[in-house]
């Protein structure tokens, strides 16, 4: 236990981060449901159609969702 709070106190923007992403993910369901077929993926996805229904907020919020769960492993690794 003290081996991870030694890394939280290092790194404590890539570990909230991590915990964001990891608890959006599973509180909408997308870490293992895909998000392309449900109607959040047009809320928060990013790209030229969110962009031309007025979603600018996808800057932000797109980089805590994968369309596909297997996604989330380079996301992951990629925040370490």
């Amino acid at each position: 236990m003290s081996r991870l709070w030694t890394v939280t106190s290092r790194l404590p923007l890539t570990s909230l981060l991590v915990v964001a992403t990891l608890a959006l993910s599973v509180w909408t369901r997308s870490l293992w449901d895909p998000l392309l077929d449900r109607p959040l993926n047009d809320s928060v996805s990013y790209g030229l159609p969110a962009f031309e229904h007025g979603h600018w907020s996808t800057v932000l919020t797109g980089a805590f969702f994968a369309a596909r769960p297997y996604q989330y492993v380079p996301i992951l690794l990629g925040l370490i």
